[in-house]
């Protein structure tokens, strides 16, 4: 039987919880939610640690062990998983075996390059179309120092949910995630680009997939049809609402792609 995964989209956007359990024969007592008990640590994850990892939780009384281990955030795993995946798997397992849980880390729509500066590979070089992008066509990269988390000589770039090649790579990660018997998903910064600096109100993403799907779905040109800021234009609170509703959309596509049933307990918490 496949277990439930735990999903928690942090950073204040979202929060969903299900139940840790298939349904029970009305005669047996209901399995507690182990995500309302859990006393949890943070560590990085890698083959060669798995076991420290045990050693240290054990240790220290920790319920639920959140590792760190970004597949779909780093550019090098977004291609190849192949050696992230057999850590989650070996991570899943060896807390099982103690009677835990384990849950990973993965960003929403942001993306890592190490050393960009040093290869020809990166995500923007590669995929300039799929980032996300401000009225004026700027797109949203960025390098050391943007974030206490970008190196020096790394690419961040956040991505456009609309890109459609990329959704599907990513969620096709989030498959094989969810198929190594891990507990749960931790889901970080599912953002649309309005927290650096210089884009606080920039109302992004305004990338040609995302200006495309709100021309599909209301009629309006995101470009030229909106007054930005101004919430007494009409159409403007539309964009709003898609923005909203793109990013549940989201969240709900990959939640429903680790095998998610719809389990009661579910809460979402929404941003513009």
């Amino acid at each position: 039987m496949q277990k439930p995964l735990l999903q928690i989209a942090m950073a204040g956007l979202f929060l969903i919880a299900t139940s840790c359990s298939s349904p029970k024969p009305q005669t047996q007592q209901p399995q507690q939610n182990w995500t309302h008990f859990v006393r949890i640590a943070g560590h990085g994850l890698n083959l060669n640690n798995v076991d420290n990892i045990i050693k240290s939780a054990t240790e220290t009384h920790v319920f639920g062990i959140e590792t760190d281990n970004d597949i779909p955030g780093r550019y090098e795993s977004f291609l190849d998983p192949t050696e992230k995946l057999q850590a989650i798997k070996a991570m899943a397992d060896k807390a099982h075996a103690i009677g835990n849980h384990a849950f990973v880390y993965i960003a929403g729509l942001e993306c890592i390059t190490a050393n960009a500066d040093e290869t020809e590979r990166t995500f923007f070089k590669e995929h300039p179309d799929w980032v996300q992008r401000k009225l004026s066509g700027e797109p949203a990269i960025f390098g050391g120092g943007t974030a206490f988390w970008i190196d020096e000589g790394d690419e961040d770039v956040w991505i456009s949910p609309y890109a459609q090649e990329w959704r599907t790579i990513y969620m096709e990660r989030v498959r094989q995630i969810a198929a190594t018997g891990i507990d749960g998903i931790f889901v970080d910064i599912p953002y649309w680009m309005t927290h650096f600096d210089g884009w606080e109100d920039s109302w992004a993403s305004f990338d040609d997939y995302t200006v495309a799907a709100f021309k599909a779905k209301t009629g309006l040109n995101a470009k030229t049809d909106l007054k930005l800021g101004n919430f007494s234009d009409a159409n403007f609170l539309r964009w709003i609402d898609f923005r909203i509703a793109t990013l549940t959309a989201f969240m709900q596509h990959r939640r429903d792609l680790s095998g998610h049933r719809g389990e009661r307990g579910a809460r979402r918490r929404r941003c513009l």
